[in-house]
């Protein structure tokens, strides 16, 4: 008997099967990737299950509402002339090249989220690019300010600066959205494979036990 299905017995499982005649269709993966986000967040029923899922999502909404609402009124309206200072990747104004901070980071911190919970390092190296990319927008600025004096050292720090906070209100936005998500598709694997969520202390009681 593998270790996933031994999690599937009522004395050590997260889930105990609810009384039903139909057939268990969801595979080993998807019952082990369920598991672990239980034991990441530790939520004591199903209620509170949805009550995280509802609470990270209405985080990153706000978060992102936020960041939204930044990049419109200190970068989209903001009294500056864009084509100044046109960054040397692929040619973007500094209008666009905001906006492609904003969607580069939270490509990236999605993929990485994704590759950490199922365990697979496919999607590694494209977070790892777009990270690397976006910080060089972030950067680039300040350092064509100083390096190759393409306009004021404070047009280009300031520059840095609003990057930066776009940035950061991009990856807080994406994380509370990707833990979200994660517990909505764990509820939603529970109701549509009939389980029903018990404590989490019997799963590590019992692998303790084990050793």
């Amino acid at each position: 008997m593998s270790e996933i299905e031994d999690f599937l017995e009522p004395s050590q499982t997260a889930y105990s099967a609810s009384e039903t005649s139909e057939p268990q269709g969801h595979s080993d993966e998807e019952f082990d990737l369920a598991i672990r986000i239980l034991k990441q967040f530790q939520p004591k029923d199903q209620n509170q299950l949805f009550e995280l899922a509802s609470k990270y999502g209405k985080a990153g909404g706000m978060a992102l509402t936020a960041t939204i609402v930044f990049w419109w009124l200190l970068i989209s309206r903001w009294d500056e002339d864009m084509t100044v200072g046109t960054s040397l990747f692929f040619g973007l104004n500094f209008s666009q090249v905001a906006l492609s901070v904003l969607a580069l980071c939270m490509l990236s911190t999605i993929s990485s989220d994704v590759s950490r919970v199922r365990g697979t390092f496919v999607l590694s190296p494209f977070s790892g690019g777009m990270l690397i990319l976006s910080a060089l927008y972030i950067a680039e600025p300040l350092i064509a300010s100083l390096v190759f004096n393409q306009y004021d050292t404070s047009l280009g720090l300031w520059r840095t600066v609003r990057l930066g906070i776009l940035w950061a209100g991009a990856w807080i936005s994406a994380s509370m959205l990707a833990l979200s998500l994660k517990l909505a598709w764990v509820k939603r694997f529970c109701e549509n494979w009939g389980y029903e969520m018990n404590s989490l202390t019997s799963v590590d009681a019992s692998a303790e036990s084990k050793e």
